[in-house]
Parts: C-alpha cells; structure tokens; sequence
C-alpha cells in the first residue's frame, strides 16, 4: 500500500510541475507574440507544433492588445480617445482599403493606438487588421467594436 501512496504523491507533483511548465510555456509565447512574432515563428523557438497550436496558447497566456483609438490623415482622434492617458499603448499604421471603397475612411493610412485594455472597459470586434510597424513589421490586431463601427460607418463622431 505505501508503494501506491507514493506513486501517488509523485504523481501529484508531477501533474503540478507539467501545469506549471505549460502555464510559463503559454506565458512565454503570449510575450513573444505581443513583441510582434509571428504565431509560425512562436511555434518554432518553443516547438509547440503548429501556428494554431500557439496561437490557442497565446490567447492563454494574456489577452491580446486591442487597437482602441485611430487617428486620421487631418489629425483628428477617433474611438477612445480618453484611454491614451490611463493605459500603456504602442502605435501603428493601418492602410485601410476595405472591399468597400464608398467607406469615409477607405483608402487613408491611419495611425492607430492599441494595447491592453480591460474588456469590462471595451468590446473587442471579432475582426482584426493588419497593421504596419516599423519595428514589429505586419502585425494582425483587433479593434474595439467601436473602433470597427467607426471605420465601417455606423458611428461618424469623433471622439477629442
């Protein structure tokens, strides 16, 4: 029986170290992906297997940075404006050329304002853009749904 007992506890640690292992694993590929590596590349350096496969571990580890704010090519902010004081965020360019060329902003390259915001606070879109960095390169982010209604019509008002 005690050899049972023992098995057991081992287990038990084992099972507790392997979570661990896992849970520094998702957090490590959540850093790596808000550096701006591809889930391919994130995939690679921690042979995880496939993109997908890091890409469930990224949402793991850390929510992913929304884009909350835009500015447009006359300067004006668009979305949440009031977050840039209150939260850390980084900048990016979006060239936005929607299949819908009668869209207000289609064809302007904004800058956007994204990082990681509480969603109590905001609603992500189920959608995401690819932005262009000049340090992190292509980089595929979602906006709030605000962000997105605002850049497919349905909200005109800018936010100052």
């Amino acid at each position: 029986m005690k050899r049972y007992e023992k098995l057991g506890h081992q287990l038990t640690v084992y099972d507790r170290v392997v979570t661990r292992i896992a849970d520094e694993k998702a957090q490590c590929a959540a850093d790596l992906a808000s550096k701006g590596e591809s889930f391919a590349r994130v995939a690679n350096l921690l042979s995880i297997g496939t993109r997908s496969r890091a890409q469930q571990l990224v949402g793991r580890g850390r929510r992913q940075p929304v884009i909350f704010a835009f500015r447009d090519q006359n300067g004006e902010l668009h979305g949440d404006a009031h977050l840039l004081a209150t939260i850390p965020h980084d900048l990016a360019r979006l060239q936005f050329e929607p299949a819908d060329r009668d869209l207000f902003f289609a064809g302007h390259l904004l800058q956007v304002y994204f990082g990681h915001v509480d969603e109590d606070t905001v609603t992500p879109s189920l959608y995401a853009y690819t932005t262009v960095d000049a340090t992190a390169g292509e980089r595929r982010i979602r906006p709030t749904q605000r962000v997105h209604d605002i850049l497919f019509g349905t909200h005109r008002q800018s936010i100052t």
